[in-house]
């Protein structure tokens, strides 16, 4: 079962071992996940991406969406577009853990 795991990267600095341990568990229950985008990412540098970057990055946010199981989202930091996630996620029929 594939998942994509969605969080919050501007609350990664206060929640980050929470997203790893959810992540972890999911692992260890033998899901395939998709996280790279929320763990693997330098909040930073994504603050400075291009606008063809940014298109090109929600292209496959919605492809991983598409082809997810299951969405599970930590939702402990506000976030609107962790919110437009699960929107679509939702209006796609998948499952939806927040």
């Amino acid at each position: 079962m594939k998942v994509l795991f969605s969080a919050s990267i501007g609350g990664r600095n206060q929640y980050e071992s929470v997203y790893a341990a959810i992540v972890n568990d999911l692992k260890e229950r033998g899901f395939k996940v998709q996280a790279d985008h929320v763990l693997g990412v330098d909040a930073k540098k994504l603050a400075e991406v291009s606008d063809k970057y940014r298109i090109e990055y929600y292209k496959k946010l919605i492809k991983w969406i598409s082809e997810a199981d299951l969405v599970v989202a930590e939702v402990s930091h506000p976030s609107i577009s962790i919110g437009h996630e699960l929107t679509i996620a939702l209006d796609k029929g998948k499952n939806v853990i927040a």
